[in-house]
């Protein structure tokens, strides 16, 4: 149950000298005025915001102090339910573990969260972020830790917000986020509805082990931080453990402000970039002021070589735009960089900014912070340390420390000191959550601290405190405040740890005067047991009370009374991820530095060789075993498959002949983008011997199949011709889908690209190679029996002269060279069942050169269509039926096929859809005729002349034609570079409009991939009756494919868009009419779209009211060029019509 006390109280009690009611307060400007920082110690842009008392001044609302009794995620006393309402503070009687399901957002103003009142352990949320709402204004956070995990498969951020103002962070702990972990930042300056984000500050707070392959749709992602606003201070924090963005500033910022702060382990990505000087579509030039100073770098196992003393980033940083160059404007001084003399010295030199500082201004004095409100927003004088003197000032007190830092903090802040520790993939490689108790007490500001600081019996904890140094805070902050300057001046006692043994992530070869392991992970047999050696140290005045051992998140033993651990430990086949707690007699504790062990089995199947090629990084480590009572092989084994040689750990038998190979994939790794896992041939053992393999592994926008083939001995491997995605062809040449097209993220996006259980291109569980000759078929399948159930379908690839001896088998790699983000090479572990090998192919490559008709040569699935004529007195033509790449099909030997409508169509929304296979050669292929009622079942010129009002074609010199009749063919699109397969051709008849209309009738052409590549309107042919009676398809000088030939007839919706005008530099315009007698309420909404199909940021919105019968024009600016698609929705969000896209000009 929740707990409120509200400052209303206060008005039935008797007044005491010392608080006054609220209405008292409003009046007392002095006490309002903008001098009163937040807290205590608050600094920059935020210094002065009012938190939950910043409801005195909006009139809305009450204040109050809310009491959080529960860690439920949701309902009367949870956390989520505190947030709900503006103007509370909240405080916090239970301490533990919040998990949501979801994002938690403050979609409030005026709130104040003092998460240091929790007792115990403090408050951690985890499952979802926290973030505070668009356009929100004055919140304080405090002492909240917030780490998210991949738990319920979201990207979320850690803690941050967009278009906020009057915001500051404090003390606060975020990690373990899919997305950055820390992104309070100011937004697109684009926006129509938001202002950037302005007076920001972030102090003293730690964005640590952001998730590196964890679920993002790009795949290896692992970024830290998205900061920066008008009047934004970052200050005293630090940023560890992330591949990139540590931190990466938004656009065209003015007066953000990055001291202090301590960046550690970056990988390999980056360290920090970004603050352009425009706005992402360069709507908004507004060069970016930055101070960027009095930082401290320091790299860890982490950090690729190459990017030790990198400060900055700003490669591509100016922007020509008109041909003017636009620069942003960098104060960066007295950044000091751990093991650069010369980049401390300079920060400008090459090493500290990527060779690229004449992409910036340079300005020799810092800028100032401050507006009209608040005229000083710096930080206060002489609390700006040098760079050299930061870290050990920091640490001590940084993050949610209070009511006492937990062991993830201080493995992290360890981890910093010691140059330890490694970018992480998921929480359960260091732990978890494992180590967090709950607990519960009702919070309360003590009877002597009210005595000695005159707080009045009948004073209420939101009253306002009217003198004394506390004057203008409510009595809760002040107590709170108090409590926390008087803890805070004693530093955190957590233990240290140091592991000797195994293996750690390491730069130095002994940690605090111990010698550790370093290099490559350990890797052991299922028969050995792992030495395990840990040493605790106590600060002073604390004693260690006990150590705990850990694998992944679950304890495996426990050592009470001792500070050490030397063990023998039996571990199970797999990867294990092992840390160790220590605990002392204050309730603190620290979690050590992770090691990984992988253990491999000693059981090997019969009948099978094992090799290592290259060789991989762990010689001799190499290993498959195998399960008779459950058919599972566990393969280990690195290396990296591809280039001109490979290194890989293969387990095969020889094979003469043709055959015929598949598993069952059970579990794959995910340790690094590109590590596979698959079935294999090689004409040799040699590294750079020709092979071919299909496998299985993560890469962007998630795991795939993919083939991978050396066709020429110490070549490159393989490209796709037909993929021009240069990211696809260095890793191989990926599957068609049933439609033709190329199944890769890289190729049909993010969201098209759909891999979840129920999702299109869901993954296979079966993998199999046949071999007939040269040719090799390559498949996947859901079942292992019909090997065309999965999207992927079968692939041929010839090898020509494959020797008749081949080594076929299974292979891993971890890819090893690549530039990842771990200290060590990863050690691949996959495991697979079914395990089939038959000296036989069971295919005929011949089968597959051509299709053949289905045995019924009528159009049985396209009933409605008809083989026509070659003229009025000539044979029939020629058209069958076909199963063509995926699709059942009409084959056009000869003339033309047709479809006649039951009655010729004058009104409503008519729409023709076919999907036609086309690739580059197929010039004068074929026609489209859209023909009226003067038409007939041949093609002879009177059709021409006459019947035909609408049509496509392909022309001779490569180009898609379209026009409202023949002899007026309009050449839209050049499609003599596009990749053979089915494209997708609509063409609609608005009659809601006059057939003289510009766009009356409207052609939409996708290409194979489902890329939009025409979307053009226009007239019916001047004077033709335009009736739609009949739809022709024709073949002229070859023999063309069409599949799913549908005519759709849409009633004209109450609402319709009745004309338009073109985008004009980012202007454009539709006319709505209200076809019925009724007002209708209209919402319309016009989203543009990345390449990829991703919606762009900030779509816009307007609504309107029409009149029964009325016509209104709405108008939007700020569009791209590149066309807009327009929704009109009724106030429901139900669809009036279909969509609307507005060209360019």
């Amino acid at each position: 149950m929740k707990r409120i006390l509200s400052f209303a109280v206060a008005i039935c009690m008797v007044l005491s000298v010392c608080f006054v009611s609220v209405s008292v307060f409003a009046d007392n400007a002095e006490l309002q005025g903008n001098a009163l920082p937040a807290f205590p110690g608050a600094e920059g842009g935020g210094k002065f915001t009012k938190g939950a008392r910043g409801v005195l001044d909006s009139g809305e609302g009450k204040l109050e102090v809310y009491h959080v009794t529960n860690l439920n995620s949701e309902g009367p006393g949870s956390f989520t339910d505190a947030i709900s309402q503006s103007g509370r503070i909240v405080v916090f009687d239970v301490g533990g573990v919040i998990d949501v399901p979801s994002t938690v957002y403050i979609n409030n103003d005026n709130i104040t969260i003092l998460g240091q009142t929790a007792p115990g352990d403090g408050i951690t949320l985890t499952g979802g972020d926290l973030r505070i709402g668009n356009g929100v204004k004055n919140v304080i956070i405090r002492y909240m830790r917030v780490r998210p995990t991949n738990k319920n498969g979201q990207e979320v951020d850690g803690l941050g917000g967009q278009w906020n103002s009057d915001i500051i962070i404090d003390h606060c702990s975020t990690s373990w986020c899919v997305d950055e972990g820390l992104t309070l930042y100011a937004g697109s300056a684009e926006s129509d509805t938001y202002e950037q984000g302005k007076r920001l500050t972030v102090q003293n707070t730690i964005t640590s082990e952001s998730m590196r392959m964890s679920g993002h749709f790009k795949g290896a992602h692992g970024y830290g931080a998205i900061i920066g606003g008008t009047n934004a201070t970052y200050y005293r924090n630090l940023f560890a453990h992330h591949d990139s963005r540590s931190p990466r500033l938004d656009r065209v910022l003015q007066n953000t402000d990055f001291r202090n702060n301590v960046v550690y382990n970056w990988g390999v990505t980056n360290s920090a970039y970004g603050g352009e000087p425009t706005s992402p579509h360069n709507k908004v030039i507004n060069p970016s002021k930055v101070n960027y100073s009095n930082n401290y770098y320091k790299y860890g196992p982490s950090t690729v070589s190459g990017k030790r003393y990198r400060i900055y980033d700003f490669a591509k940083m100016a922007k020509v735009i008109d041909g003017v160059t636009y620069k942003s404007k960098f104060y960066m001084t007295d950044n000091y960089v751990v093991g650069s003399s010369t980049v401390t010295n300079n920060n400008w030199s090459n090493d500290g900014t990527n060779s690229a500082a004449d992409q910036v201004e340079k300005v020799d004095t810092p800028f100032s912070l401050g507006d009209d409100l608040y005229p000083d927003l710096n930080i206060t004088e002489g609390n700006i340390l040098l760079g050299k003197d930061v870290m050990s000032n920091l640490l001590p007190d940084v993050g949610a420390n209070l009511p006492k830092r937990d062991a993830t903090d201080a493995r992290v802040i360890a981890d910093v000191l010691n140059q330890t520790g490694r970018i992480i993939n998921n929480e359960e490689e260091v732990g978890g959550l494992s180590d967090i108790e709950s607990s519960q007490r009702t919070f309360e500001i003590p009877a002597d601290w009210k005595a000695a600081n005159g707080m009045g019996a009948g004073a209420a904890e939101a009253d306002i405190v009217t003198s004394g140094v506390w004057a203008g805070y409510t009595w809760v902050e002040a107590y709170v405040n108090d409590w926390t300057e008087q803890q805070s001046a004693q530093a955190p006692t957590n233990p240290e740890i140091v592991v000797t043994s195994p293996v750690i992530a390491s730069i130095n070869s002994t940690v605090d005067g111990q010698t550790v392991q370093k290099g490559n992970w350990t890797v052991i047999k299922d028969t050995d047991t792992l030495s395990y050696k840990a040493s605790a140290k106590a600060a002073d005045g604390t004693n260690i009370t006990k150590m705990e051992l850990y694998d992944d998140e679950s304890l495996i033993k426990t050592y009470d009374g001792v500070s050490s651990i030397d063990d023998s430990l039996p571990l199970g086949i797999g990867t294990h991820y092992l840390s160790c707690v220590a605990h002392n007699d204050k309730g603190e504790k620290t979690r050590s530095t992770i090691s990984i062990v992988y253990v491999t089995g000693t059981n090997k199947p019969e009948g099978w060789t094992q090799k290592q090629i290259g060789p991989p990084a762990y010689s001799g480590k190499g290993i498959v075993s195998y399960d008779a009572d459950t058919d599972i092989y566990t393969m280990g084994g690195s290396g990296k498959i591809g280039g001109k040689s490979d290194k890989l750990d293969f387990m095969y038998k020889e094979v003469t002949g043709d055959f015929d190979i598949s598993l069952k994939m059970e579990d794959i790794m995910a340790n690094e983008n590109g590590a596979v896992l698959g079935l294999m041939l090689r004409e040799s053992l040699d590294a750079g011997s020709r092979m071919a393999a299909l496998v299985d592994g993560w890469i962007k926008y998630g795991r795939n199949d993919r083939i991978v083939a050396r066709t020429t001995k110490n070549a490159n491997i393989a490209t796709d011709s037909e993929n021009s995605n240069s990211t696809d062809n260095k890793m191989g040449i990926f599957m068609r889908g049933k439609e033709g097209e190329i199944v890769s993220g890289n190729i049909l996006g993010e969201h098209p690209y759909d891999t979840a259980e129920n999702g299109k291109y869901h993954l296979p569980n079966y993998l199999r190679i046949q071999r007939s000759g040269d040719n090799l078929l390559f498949s996947v399948s859901d079942s292992g029996t019909d090997w065309k159930d999965n999207a992927r379908q079968p692939y041929t690839m010839k090898i020509s002269g494959l020797a008749n001896k081949l080594y076929v088998g299974v292979a891993i790699d971890s890819q090893q060279g690549q530039s990842d983000a771990s200290p060590q090479a990863y050690y691949s572990m996959a495991k697979f069942s079914n395990l089939k090998l038959e000296n036989q192919s069971n295919f005929d490559p011949g089968a597959t050169d051509e299709p053949v008709p289905t045995p019924d040569a009528g159009l049985t699935d396209y009933p409605d269509w008809n083989v026509g004529q070659v003229s009025a007195a000539g044979t029939d033509g020629d058209a069958v039926q076909i199963e063509y790449e995926g699709k059942t099909a009409v084959k056009i030997n000869s003339r033309n096929i047709y479809t006649a409508l039951s009655e010729v169509k004058n009104s409503d929304i008519v729409t023709f859809n076919t999907d036609m296979y086309l690739s580059s050669s197929d010039k004068n292929g074929f026609r489209i005729y859209l023909e009226n009622d003067k038409a007939k079942n041949y093609q002879d010129s009177s059709n021409s002349l006459g019947g035909v009002f609408a049509e496509v074609l392909n022309s001779s010199n490569g180009s898609l034609c379209v026009g409202p009749a023949m002899g007026a063919a309009n050449a839209v699109y050049d499609f003599s570079n596009e990749q053979a397969g089915w494209f997708n051709i609509d063409i609609t008849l608005d009659y809601t409009k006059e057939s003289t209309s510009d766009n009356f009738i409207t052609v939409i052409i996708k290409n194979a991939a489902g890329e939009e590549v025409v979307n053009t309107s226009m007239p019916a042919i001047d004077g033709i009756d335009s009736g739609l009676k009949q739809i022709r398809l024709i073949a002229r000088s070859a023999q063309p494919y069409f599949a799913n030939m549908a005519v759709e007839t849409k009633l004209a919706g109450d609402v319709i868009v009745n004309g338009y005008q073109k985008i004009v530099d980012g202007t454009g315009s539709v006319n709505l009419k209200n076809n019925s007698n009724e007002p209708k309420s209209v919402q319309v909404f016009v989203a543009q779209y990345e390449a990829n199909g991703k919606i762009i940021k900030n779509a816009k919105t307007k609504t309107a009211v029409l009149d029964g019968g009325a016509e209104q024009t709405i108008t939007f600016d700020g569009l791209l060029q590149d066309g807009a698609k327009v929704f009109v929705w009724d106030e429901n969000l139900n669809p009036y019509c279909s969509v609307f896209n507005l060209t360019a000009e």
